[in-house]
C-alpha cells in the first residue's frame, strides 16, 4: 500500500490520499444501523452502513462479507417486504431466511445479485433465472377482470413449467421432438445387427449378438 501511495504517477495512490484525507460525512440517521448480527460467522457484529453512497465490504475469505451483506442486510430488507404480502404469493418468492441480529434501522429496500451462476436447463429464461417471472404470474392472475364464465386463473396457469400452465403439445420446452423413421434408420440397406438404428448404442452389439437368428447376420 505504501509503495502505491508514494508513488507520484499513480491515480490509484492519488485517490487512496484523498481518500484517507477527507472521510465521507455521514450522520447516523443517513445509515443502516445494524446490531448484534449473528449470521454464521459474524460474532455480534454493530456497524453503521452509510446510506445513498457506494459501501464495499472487504476481506479475507471467510471474513462474514457474504454474511453481512446477503445473510444480514438483504434478509432482513427481504423478511419486511414478505410481511406485506399474502401467504400465497410468498412461496412464488425465493427466501433468503429470517437473520439472527438484534436490530437493524434505517433499511431501504434492497435487491440482491447473487454470486453464484445458475445451472441453466432447457426451461431457463431470463424471467426464470431473474425471478422476474413469480411476479408476472402473481400479477397476470390478479389485475384486469376476467370475461364473462371465465373461471379465475391462479399463477400457476401462467407458468410454462406447471401442469396447468404448461402446453400440451410441447410440455413448456417450446420444442416439439418427433423422431422419423429417416431419423431412427438412416441407411435402409444395414440390418439391425450391422447397426441400423441409429440411436443404438455400440456397446449393445454384444446382445444383439446373442440373438443372431432375430436380428439378421
Amino acid at each position: 500500500m505504501k509503495v502505491i501511495t508514494n508513488n507520484q504517477n499513480s491515480m490509484r495512490g492519488h485517490e487512496i490520499t484523498l481518500s484517507k484525507s477527507k472521510p465521507f460525512p455521514v450522520s447516523r440517521e443517513n445509515c443502516v444501523q445494524v446490531r448484534g448480527a449473528r449470521v454464521h460467522n459474524l460474532k455480534h457484529v454493530d456497524i453503521d452502513v452509510p446510506r445513498n453512497a457506494l459501501v464495499v465490504f472487504t476481506g479475507i475469505s471467510g471474513s462474514g462479507k457474504s454474511s453481512l451483506a446477503f445473510g444480514t442486510l438483504f434478509a432482513e430488507s427481504q423478511r419486511r417486504f414478505l410481511d406485506s404480502v399474502s401467504p400465497y404469493a410468498r412461496r412464488l418468492i425465493d427466501q433468503v431466511g429470517e437473520p439472527d441480529v438484534d436490530s437493524i434501522d434505517g433499511l431501504p429496500p434492497a435487491v440482491a445479485l447473487q454470486q453464484q451462476r445458475g445451472t441453466a436447463s432447457a426451461r431457463s429464461s431470463v424471467g426464470s433465472v431473474t425471478t422476474i417471472s413469480n411476479g408476472l404470474r402473481m400479477l397476470y392472475s390478479r389485475a384486469g377482470e376476467y370475461p364473462k364464465g371465465q373461471s379465475i386463473l391462479y399463477a400457476d396457469a401462467f407458468s410454462p413449467n406447471t401442469p396447468d400452465g404448461a402446453c400440451p403439445r410441447c410440455h413448456g420446452i417450446g420444442r416439439v421432438f418427433d423422431v422419423t423413421e429417416d431419423l431412427l434408420v438412416p441407411d435402409p440397406t444395414k440390418t439391425i445387427r450391422n447397426g441400423a438404428i441409429a440411436g443404438w448404442p455400440p456397446a449393445w452389439g454384444a446382445e444383439l449378438a446373442r440373438y443372431p437368428h432375430l436380428f439378421g447376420s
